[in-house]
């Protein structure tokens, strides 16, 4: 079990993990992933790839979303959940960890704040972290990585998302 970064290698094993995870909004998802990998507006986003025995089994896209690159927006995230053997539980905090090295001080999601709080994500608006859009179908959700992030961040989102 390994985390490493993407490569253009990976591409296609990414997409197939994403339609796993995403079903019929597979499409749409892979389009946006690929618009998302050229998007440079804060710094070059980085894709991260979970292996283990050569396999495939995770991917998160990480996109600077201020100047910088200290604060990053996660997405999407994909793996199958139908691999019963699949440790989500080492992949996430392998990704904060990588994330952190880079000098990441945030993450920032979209999902359910009650679903997330094991991982560490509080509510933006708790934070005092703005957005110049909302995501459908989830709240703006923040994971501090640095002791000393205070928020009170005006982030913006790519508009692939």
């Amino acid at each position: 079990m390994a985390l490493r970064g993407e490569t253009s290698a990976d591409r296609a094993n990414v997409a197939t993990l994403i339609a796993r995870t995403y079903g019929t909004a597979a499409a749409e998802i892979i389009e946006k992933t690929g618009i998302l990998r050229t998007e440079d507006a804060f710094g070059e986003p980085y894709g991260y790839v979970w292996e283990e025995e050569g396999h495939l089994k995770a991917y998160a896209l990480c996109s600077p979303v201020v100047d910088g690159g200290s604060v990053i927006f996660m997405a999407p995230l994909a793996f199958d959940f139908l691999d019963e053997d699949f440790d989500f539980s080492g992949f996430l905090p392998s990704v904060f960890e990588a994330a952190e090295k880079r000098g990441v001080e945030a993450i920032v999601i979209a999902g359910d704040a009650e679903q997330n709080v094991e991982a560490g994500f509080k509510r933006a608006a708790d934070m005092a972290v703005t957005s110049n859009k909302t995501i459908p179908g989830g709240e703006l959700l923040v994971k501090a990585l640095a002791d000393d992030f205070k928020g009170k961040v005006d982030i913006k989102l790519p508009e692939a998302l």
